[in-house]
């Protein structure tokens, strides 16, 4: 609607040799404000990109596929001809759009608010003095406007952070995976980045970065990584090559490749931020573990509430955890261990965290049923409410600011009329 409404306002108040570069300009100015809005980025380079692709869609590939469902009618078997041209001429064009997103530069919204919006006042200001023998130039005008929408929007999105002595705790929804942000008056850390699949999709990109930016965090300040299955660290290439990290906690070699080092994670390691407390469980020092068993623990608390996040740990870990340090285990929400495998969740481990709400970070009808109906019953027979990202979306509780604990569901917050 925006670029519709751009087209229509200016085409008629355009005019010269560089009619339709300005014209790209003005939809690009027109649409800034819809993009931020919606946390994704803004190409610089759009204007000229469609410039380019806009005449090769209109007057090549919409018509030759218009020209195949016409055949398609009177002459079938002749149909397929124009429509594997059209195909061949979208092949083409969508791998030249992949290279050059690959080195187009973009803006998201922290350096929007420092560069985009200074350059746009700057062209509103010379369209206005340039073309003085008119009122205000269409360009002007429309720059003004993307100006005041984009400010507003900014100002909409500011996200502020948690106060001293408060932390907010947001597990994502990233599919069959598990990513979990925890977020204190000026700190960040990060919990596990996601699942990496072969296509290349990989939540690292597709999920925490938009969601770092969306509230605001320019950095992390402690990246843990609970142990190296794909489901966990999958993500996070792509999150260290888009955001700064202080540094990487791991409970075996997460596996990213020399450029990023790390430490391993140990029981009894504690540090403080703005009045919140983070303290590892597991594993002990000298313990090596391999796989699922080798993830961290890590507890983090404020004012008597706690969240205990727990990997994918399973029974034999938790019973260790039992026997060697039951009275740490409390805590007021639990991230369940492995999506709700039966392969963890063990009844005395259940009991000796005495939770208000447990939190599953499964997909969506994964092929492995997690949770388990038998795990859910196990929770909720101890007198937790339990929570499920496949259809809650992203989870978030603040804590320390309320006795009582509320969560909050993205998917019901942010619902939209296609969601079932």
């Amino acid at each position: 609607c925006c670029a519709v409404a751009a087209i229509l306002y200016l085409v008629p108040r355009l005019g010269g040799r560089f009619k339709w570069l300005w014209l790209q300009v003005g939809i690009a100015l027109a649409l800034a404000p819809v993009l931020v809005w919606k946390h994704l980025p803004v190409s610089i380079l759009s204007p000229l990109v469609n410039l380019a692709v806009i005449p090769v869609f209109g007057l090549l590939i919409v018509p030759v596929a218009l020209f195949s469902v016409f055949l398609l009618v009177i002459y079938p078997d002749m149909a397929k001809w124009p429509v594997s041209v059209a195909g061949w001429l979208l092949d083409w064009i969508l791998v030249v759009l992949d290279r050059i997103s690959l080195w187009s530069p973009t803006l998201h919204w922290q350096s929007i608010a420092v560069t985009v919006l200074p350059v746009i006042a700057a062209l509103a200001l010379l369209g206005l003095w340039r073309f003085r023998q008119v009122p205000v130039h269409p360009l002007g005008r429309l720059s003004l406007l993307s100006v005041a929408l984009l400010s507003g929007v900014l100002r909409m999105q500011q996200v502020d952070a948690p106060r001293p002595n408060h932390f907010r705790i947001t597990v994502l929804d990233v599919g069959q995976g598990l990513s979990v942000v925890a977020r204190t008056a000026t700190h960040t850390l990060i919990f596990d980045a996601g699942p990496r699949y072969p296509s290349g999709f990989n939540t690292g990109s597709a999920v925490l970065l938009p969601y770092l930016r969306s509230q605001g965090i320019g950095k992390i300040d402690r990246l843990v990584l609970s142990h190296s299955d794909s489901d966990h660290v999958g993500g996070a290439p792509d999150l260290l090559r888009g955001v700064p990290v202080g540094d990487i906690l791991a409970g075996e070699p997460p596996g990213l490749g020399g450029a990023a080092s790390f430490q391993r994670c140990r029981s009894g390691d504690i540090w403080w931020w703005d009045g919140v407390r983070f303290e590892f469980l597991y594993p002990p020092a000298g313990l090596f573990e391999e796989g699922n068993n080798a993830s961290c623990v890590l507890k983090v608390s404020v004012n008597g509430q706690a969240v205990l996040l727990t990997g994918d740990i399973e029974r034999p870990t938790e019973e260790w955890l039992v026997q060697n340090i039951p009275d740490r285990l409390r805590s007021q929400i639990v991230v369940a261990a492995h999506h709700g495998s039966t392969s963890s969740s063990a009844e005395v481990f259940v009991r000796a965290t005495h939770a208000s709400y447990v939190l599953f970070s499964a997909g969506k009808g994964n092929r492995w049923g997690f949770p388990r109906k038998k795990v859910v019953d196990r929770w909720l027979a101890s007198g937790a409410a339990t929570l499920n990202t496949a259809n809650k979306g992203a989870v978030e509780f603040e804590l320390g600011r309320n006795r009582v604990l509320s969560p909050v569901s993205w998917a019901i917050v942010s619902r939209r009329y296609w969601h079932k």
